[in-house]
């Protein structure tokens, strides 16, 4: 009876340890939108059958939908978002159908892709915020622009300088905060899909056709060096 109890105990912590669902949610839907790309991708190589690709995309559009709706459940059992998509939707179309989804990549490719995803739609909307930001301080200057101010330097009264001058400064300097989000961006947006586990596939796969799908401007050809970079 010890000895089962140990057993269950180690196998809970082995859990909590491996389980990342809870964290993975914000990749729910970039899991989905790639899980689609890449089954196109599959079907348009014929590495797939047509109509298990049109079952898959089905599945996925259901998963879609309870994802919107905030329906969609987690398994902490199944570690992981990739995995839960997964089983949705062999659940749903079917094993042999579900089954073929995964075909011609890995996890590591496939989390550095939703990752990536994911980063790129908060970098946006992290820019538009910045953008606010600094309209927010051009208008300040627009309306009070003319109003003296002493400026400082070393905590010490320097110069007298404007409200105007003071606060289109900030505004400059959201400006290069934005240029070191666009430099960001265009790091971040290029597909890792079809790297793989980390040298690739003996498939024939298109990686430019699910760039596309997936709204990445290319892809990061090294296949080492990509899956290196998870981090």
């Amino acid at each position: 009876m010890m000895g089962a109890r140990g057993q269950a105990g180690a196998r809970d912590s082995v859990l909590a340890y491996t389980d990342s669902t809870a964290d993975d949610m914000r990749l729910l839907h970039a899991d989905i939108w790639g899980n689609e790309a890449h089954a196109l991708m599959l079907g348009q190589q014929g590495i797939v059958p047509v109509e298990d690709v049109r079952e898959i995309l089905a599945a996925l559009q259901e998963a879609r939908r309870e994802a919107d709706a905030g329906e969609f459940v987690m398994d902490a059992r199944l570690e992981d978002v990739h995995m839960n998509v997964e089983a949705y939707v062999s659940r749903v179309a079917g094993a042999q159908s579900g089954g073929r989804v995964h075909t011609a990549r890995s996890r590591n490719d496939q989390v550095l892709t939703d990752a990536r995803m994911t980063i790129r739609e908060e970098l946006t909307d992290l820019e538009a915020g910045v953008c606010a930001l600094a309209n927010a301080f051009l208008g300040l200057a627009s309306e009070h622009g003319d109003a003296v101010m002493p400026g400082y330097t070393h905590t010490q009264h320097a110069q007298p300088i404007t409200l105007g001058f003071w606060a289109t400064a900030y505004a400059a300097l959201f400006v290069e905060d934005l240029r070191r989000m666009q430099a960001c961006y265009a790091t971040v947006n290029r597909s890792p899909l079809g790297a793989c586990a980390l040298a690739g596939t003996d498939f024939e796969i298109d990686r430019d056709l699910t760039a596309r799908l997936l709204g990445f401007d290319g892809v990061d050809e090294h296949a080492l060096a990509v899956i290196s970079n998870r981090d």
